[in-house]
């Protein structure tokens, strides 16, 4: 037989696919976050190692073994094929020919009376030869595939990814099968994940597969899959192909991509190949390129990308004021529950805060340190307002936090805050929270306004609050914006106490929730999944350190002693939470994988991964701006709709960062979601947190707000 070319770009045997998907504006990023790591986007995929570890477990799980054999019923050879795709020689289209389906079954599809699907040119051939592989003929399928397309050995990949797409259009929408549709072609998790099989055995010649645990077999005579994937497959395949197979092949059917994500994604690769895709371009030099200030309250020493987030902040503010008078508030005064200290997350949401309340974007009624010591996170949140200029903005000590942390384990909290922390004889000026509450709501009643609470920390504060001042509080609420999560369960507000502020004092966090819903308060809870996709890093932490503002320093510090204690604790026998494991923290919280190293290496340990730990996880940050108003949200294209999890989907309370949940037993999983530009968020962030030192050093003023 003879070879079949694809595409029609001359140059498509040197296409770097990974840096042509890449959006130019961040392929500066490309080259890491230190000058001794380069990490790299594309090189985080799913982790295969742990996946084949997961499905060896569940074949010789009681619990669990029903997931294997659901997708082992699936495999070629174990079902009977009882129809097959007819592809048109003239037009774009399949239509499928099913045995014993009478034109009676046929008119009951959701597609009428005929099953007819949109097709390509080459499907036709593709779709004959999978046949082998459906039948389990894989060697004979294989044979076929390398024999017609191989060049030097290698199937092309153009080829693959254009086989690719045929063996997913073939998989139809669940809301379009028709009546007896046999399980093999109706979209599921599961199908899905025997197109990645499939695709993984053709790039790999049928090499590191386990037949008997029906999974990637981690070493095949005696050579490991993450030296073979690195060395052999990433030398002919690009990152991102070995990105899309491998999520198909995930452990958790939640990761695994859906159909029309897949198809939406080879119209672009193919494009590519094909010299028709035409990307945003955006100049990314450019927006790294000094910014100079078009307005005094904009400080120098920001690239022009970041001096576009101020541009448009004070475009928001002007907008807002050419409305003022018309009874609707449009700024948010917000009452800030933090527990100071405890992460360093916390010094960079009221560095937001302090930023955006300058440029007249919010106004920041107070804070409320609470979890022990709160007098001692209390004094930290005074002389880090004072030292950047807000000496007016109170402070309160609040609850404990926490009924069973000691105080004694926490001690290192405080180290490296000498340069900035208030003296301790202060503490006598502090009032306490629920006092300081209680003023705040009532000022604001006498005033006419209401009140945005961002709580970043325990319940325990509001709750009390809440049950104390029911009434009062329901009045003078705008809505609640939270770092943590939550879900409606039979119709319940339910807090998520995988979320750690949720944790701290659940019966707490039950009253706060329980009132948020008795009350119709509106809500948003700002999820771990959204923090840990921001693109932040310690390149931004190294600028602040040398900024001369003793903030600088000590987030610089603080972030490595913290990192390196969780990391720890992550690696011992008793982590902060049973989910953080090393795994997690090295997935998460450092940049180990985008630096290219693969699952089966060993992990360094203690110090040795100080290199890593690049990545800022800015939890309570993302809070802090996503307090700022639906319109700051709105201007910056944040917030996206939901598109895969329409369950969590409600009137009052709404999630950014929607979590997976895992499948159980008659219940399938539902998918991750991060309904938000991640890229945005974490531009914006850096900004506000560069010009909250930069506008302190160089003197430079605010907005004046009328309370």
């Amino acid at each position: 037989m003879s070879k079949r070319p694809f595409g029609h770009s001359e140059m498509r045997d040197h296409i770097d696919l990974d840096k042509e998907l890449r959006p130019v504006k961040h392929q500066r990023r490309v080259e890491g976050a230190s000058d001794s790591i380069i990490t790299d986007p594309e090189n985080l995929m799913d982790n295969w190692y742990l996946s084949a570890q997961e499905m060896r477990r569940q074949r010789d799980s009681k619990e669990d073994r029903h997931k294997w054999i659901a997708r082992q019923n699936l495999d070629p050879g174990r079902y009977p094929i009882v129809g097959v795709w007819r592809y048109s020689r003239n037009k774009n289209q399949k239509t499928w020919k099913q045995e014993g389906q009478t034109r009676t079954a046929r008119a009951l599809s959701p597609l009428g009376g005929s099953i007819r699907f949109s097709a390509n040119r080459e499907d036709r051939e593709f779709s004959s030869i999978y046949r082998q592989w459906a039948e389990g003929h894989k060697q004979d399928f294989l044979n076929t595939l390398y024999s017609r397309y191989a060049v030097s050995g290698v199937i092309p990949e153009e080829v693959v990814w254009r086989i690719f797409r045929c063996l997913v259009s073939e998989l139809i929408p669940r809301n379009q099968a028709w009546n007896n549709a046999p399980s093999y072609v109706i979209e599921h998790p599961n199908t899905i994940w025997q197109v990645g099989k499939c695709i993984f055995n053709i790039i790999t010649n049928g090499r590191f597969w386990s037949d008997d645990y029906n999974t990637i077999n981690t070493v095949d005579n005696g050579q490991k899959f993450g030296d073979y994937k690195r060395n052999v497959l990433q030398k002919v395949y690009s990152k991102n192909l070995m990105k899309y197979v491998l999520a198909c092949l995930s452990a958790d059917p939640t990761r695994r991509y859906f159909r029309s994500e897949l198809l939406e994604h080879f119209e672009t690769v193919l494009s590519i190949f094909e010299g028709t895709y035409q990307p945003d371009i955006v100049d990314g030099s450019d927006l790294l390129s000094p910014y100079l200030p078009t307005n005094p309250l904009i400080p120098s020493g920001f690239t022009r990308e970041e001096g576009q987030v101020y541009e448009t902040l004070l475009k928001i503010v002007d907008e807002r004021a050419k409305h003022a008078g018309d009874g609707k508030q449009r700024i948010p005064h917000i009452a800030v529950v933090t527990d100071l200290a405890k992460d360093y997350d916390d010094l960079l949401a009221m560095m937001c805060l302090k930023e955006l309340h300058r440029l007249g974007v919010v106004y920041v009624e107070g804070f409320v340190a609470n979890l022990m010591p709160a007098d001692k996170r209390a004094l930290f949140g005074r002389g880090a307002l004072d030292s950047m200029g807000y000496t007016d903005i109170p402070i309160g000590i609040g609850t404990i936090g926490d009924p069973n942390r000691t105080l004694e384990a926490h001690s290192h909290e405080f180290d490296n805050t000498e340069e900035f922390m208030a003296a301790p004889e202060k503490v006598k000026d502090f009032k306490d929270g629920q006092e300081l509450l209680d003023i705040i709501f009532k000022e604001a009643k006498e005033k006419g306004h209401k009140i945005t609470v961002l709580t970043i920390s325990s319940l325990m504060d509001m709750a009390k609050f809440s049950e104390e001042h029911e009434e009062l509080l329901a009045e003078g609420l705008e809505n609640v914006v939270l770092q943590g999560g939550y879900r409606i369960i039979n119709g319940k507000l339910t807090a998520d106490f995988a979320a750690q502020n949720n944790k701290f004092d659940e019966e707490g966090a039950n009253v706060f929730h329980a009132f948020l819903q008795k009350r119709d308060i509106h809500s948003t809870a700002w999820t771990k999944v959204a923090a840990t996709a921001v693109p932040l890093y310690n390149d931004l932490f190294e600028f602040l350190d040398q900024s001369g503002h003793p903030l600088g320093p000590y987030l610089r510090t603080v972030q490595v002693r913290q990192d390196l204690n969780f990391y720890e604790r992550a690696c011992s026998d008793h982590p902060y939470a049973p989910y953080m494991t090393q795994h997690w923290y090295v997935q998460t919280k450092s940049t180990w994988f985008a630096a290219g190293h693969e699952p089966d290496e060993e992990y360094p340990k203690g110090e040795d991964m100080i290199p890593y730990f690049t990545k800022v996880v800015a939890y309570d940050a993302l809070a802090a701006v996503g307090s700022a108003g639906d319109d700051v949200l709105k201007e910056f294209g944040i917030v996206k709709p939901i598109v895969k999890r329409k369950d969590v989907e409600d009137e009052f309370h709404k999630l950014v960062g929607i979590p997976a949940v895992r499948e159980s037993e008659g219940q399938p999983g539902l998918p991750q979601e991060e309904n938000f530009d991640a890229e945005m968020m974490g531009t914006v962030i850096t900004a506000l947190l560069k010009g909250s030192i930069l506008a302190k050093l160089q003197g430079l003023g605010g907005v004046g707000l009328d309370k």
